[in-house]
């Protein structure tokens, strides 16, 4: 995939608004009435399936490439859906439920960060020592060629 930059950037992006609206300093919680209110928690929820679409466009774009982005981009996607739920489940009133959403979005996003160490660890070693495989997809999910027709064969 050559758009690393740009999914960095708004993964960036991501987080930068995430932590914005966890951070007790800007006030976010605090404009709801509190972090325990239905209305931020419904509020933050649609933030993450804002996300949870967004990213799920990087899955079927990186689906060309290899099984490593594949998997990535399908583990930050099932951590923020799973997050997202969570905070639906803490505006309903359902705790114990929330909580177990929100640590199997954490168990998604880690592995998210399992194979992205993989992905690094790929790179740094296919110009010195061994060029570890990610799994080619472009076989499968390759554009297909059409043939152009040129002004010379009508």
């Amino acid at each position: 995939m050559c758009h690393e930059p740009v999914v960095n950037l708004f993964l960036g992006l991501f987080y930068a608004g995430y932590g914005a609206l966890l951070t007790p300093a800007f006030g976010v919680a605090q404009a709801y009435g509190g972090d325990s209110t239905a209305e931020y928690n419904n509020a933050v929820g649609f933030f993450m399936i804002l996300w949870t679409v967004f990213v799920f466009t990087f899955l079927i774009a990186s689906l060309p490439s290899n099984i490593a982005y594949i998997l990535v981009f399908l583990f930050v996607d099932l951590g923020f859906l799973t997050v997202g739920a969570s905070y639906f489940a803490m505006a309903d009133g359902h705790a114990a439920s929330a909580e177990a959403l929100k640590k199997s979005g954490g168990v998604f996003c880690f592995l998210a960060g399992l194979v992205g160490w993989y992905i690094v660890f790929h790179l740094l070693l296919k110009d010195s020592l061994l060029e570890i495989p990610l799994g080619d997809t472009s076989r499968i999910f390759g554009k297909k060629k059409t043939h152009k027709i040129s002004n010379d064969s009508m």
